[in-house]
């Protein structure tokens, strides 16, 4: 036994002192050791510690001081480390089973909206893993159908009516009711836009009243008596019967009723013309077949166009082109009624004489009509510069007059 090394009380006490870190932490298969070292070794050490004048008790020694001697005499080895545990296994942290957990019935959720899924936790000692369920299309339901979080946030937009009356809405409203859709009010129509909502975008805007009078030039007689008598302060009578037009200052000096305003002004259904002076050519007279243009003093761009005249011996038919600076032109047709006895008219009553100054009874003749141009959407953006008209008929007696130009501003 005198290879067993002898541990002092002092040695005892450094060892003592490195091993405490590690208290708790022998292996059993050490522990083994240290008890059969113990029975086999007690009594050869009590006699060892005698001899070198130590104390023989042997009893005060704890695990860790017997362990520590152990260290120093060369008995502990790397297998300390593999030493086997009472479950079989080798101690070591890798040797642990994280899929294994006991049953307590908890649970495990995943998954959002409809996809949320609770699975157990723990199925005969093994850990459960949970996947969601599959999302699906979002519908208005007040569900979240795909799983994303929202709730009817990809139900697609209801869309109804056309042009300005187009009306988009959600598809879906609060709580999963199912919208409906209400297309706007048609309103006037406007250049660009399909205002009335037929489908079709408006090629004219809304009818423009023609408050501007346009002055032009071309008239080809002196129509208007301003003064007795009338046939040196005219050029040329209107019809067959050699009536024309005279002026309130006419009517004045005559002793009869009626008469054309003296400013020349015209103010009638929202419409105001400008007369051409008294005094010179002031009215456009077309018979059958003939043509005629009134060219604009100042051209200019215009919404609509409004155009002053009757017909004698009957009513006819006119052609009406406007010309615009570019070369374009446009073309409308119009029906022009006799000056007695047509509807509707612009204004009437204002009478007529010979141009042997016999003056007739008015009862609310002679009449004048309008004919009103609205203007395409393309042609608002052009310059007008001129309007030639062409009686359109086939029986020699009726005559086209034209008397005065308004027009409504873009």
């Amino acid at each position: 036994m005198a290879g067993i090394p002898v541990e002092t009380s002092a040695h005892v006490a450094a060892h003592r002192q490195k091993a405490a870190p590690n208290e708790g932490i022998l292996h059993r298969g050490r522990l083994a050791r240290l008890a059969i070292w113990s029975a086999l070794g007690g009594a050869a050490l009590a006699l060892s510690l005698a001899a070198c004048g130590g104390s023989t008790d042997v009893g005060n020694l704890d695990a860790i001081d017997v362990v520590d001697a152990e260290a120093d005499a060369g008995l502990t080895t790397a297998d300390d480390a593999a030493a086997p545990v009472e479950d079989g296994s080798s101690g070591d942290a890798a040797d642990a089973r994280p899929n294994e957990c006991e049953d307590d019935g908890g649970t495990i959720t995943c998954g959002k909206g409809e996809c949320v899924r609770t699975v157990p936790a723990c199925v005969g000692g093994r850990i459960q893993t949970c996947t969601p369920k599959e999302p699906s299309a979002e519908t208005c339901d007040g569900l979240d159908n795909d799983c994303d979080g929202e709730i009817d946030e990809d139900v697609a937009e209801l869309t109804c009516g056309v042009g300005t009356c187009k009306t988009t809405v959600p598809g879906c409203l609060p709580g999963g009711v199912t919208n409906t859709c209400t297309p706007g009010a048609p309103g006037p129509k406007t250049c660009g836009l399909d205002n009335d909502c037929d489908g079709v975008m408006d090629e004219t805007g809304p009818m423009m009243m023609p408050g501007t009078p346009v002055s032009v030039r071309g008239f080809n007689v002196d129509a208007i008596a301003e003064m007795k008598p009338a046939a040196t302060t005219t050029s040329s009578s209107l019809d067959l019967t050699a009536h024309v037009l005279y002026t309130q200052t006419y009517a004045a000096v005559a002793g009869i009723a009626g008469g054309l305003p003296n400013s020349g002004t015209i103010l009638a259904n929202g419409r105001q013309y400008q007369l051409a002076p008294f005094d010179k050519s002031n009215m456009l007279k077309l018979g059958a077949g003939q043509e005629g243009t009134l060219s604009l003093v100042t051209p200019a761009s215009f919404a609509s166009v409004s155009i002053l005249g009757f017909a004698t011996e009957g009513s006819t038919g006119v052609s009406v082109t406007l010309e615009y600076s570019d070369g374009s032109k446009d073309l409308s047709t119009a029906s022009l009624r006799d000056w007695y006895n047509g509807t509707p008219s612009i204004i009437y009553g204002f009478g007529r004489v010979s141009r042997t100054d016999d003056a007739e009874p008015s009862f609310n003749n002679p009449k004048m009509y309008a004919i009103d141009v609205n203007l395409s959407c393309a042609a608002r953006t052009k310059v007008l510069k001129s309007i030639s008209f062409k009686n359109l008929s086939l029986n020699p007696a009726p005559n086209v007059v034209i008397v005065a130009v308004s027009a409504g501003q873009p």
